[in-house]
């Protein structure tokens, strides 16, 4: 991977992080995210992707979208709240907004 980068730039990188067997750490499989980085600007991050198991005959990219949509509908003061009154007060959780 490293012969398709410029010596010297600045490359951000993705994916699962394993741990070998002498305790050094590395990417398996990792996916190039620079371009995206960049064009959310600075301070932007990414976040997380969520590691779901894949529905069959739903595409990753309309799983991808369907979780950011929910999110999404969850930030702000007009956050839906999850649990139902009666299962907060049942298991002694807090309003989750």
């Amino acid at each position: 991977m490293a012969k398709a980068f410029v010596k010297g730039t600045e490359v951000a990188l993705a994916g699962p992080l394993r741990t070998a067997a002498d305790g050094t750490r590395e990417l398996t499989q990792p996916s190039n995210v620079t371009a995206a980085l960049a064009a959310r600007g600075a301070g932007g991050g990414l976040g997380f992707r969520p590691r779901y198991g894949l529905i069959e005959g739903v595409k990753g990219r309309t799983l991808d979208a369907i979780r950011a949509s929910a999110l999404a509908a969850l930030t702000g003061d007009t956050a839906a709240e999850l649990l139902p009154a009666n299962n907060r007060s049942q298991n002694g959780v807090g309003a989750t907004k």
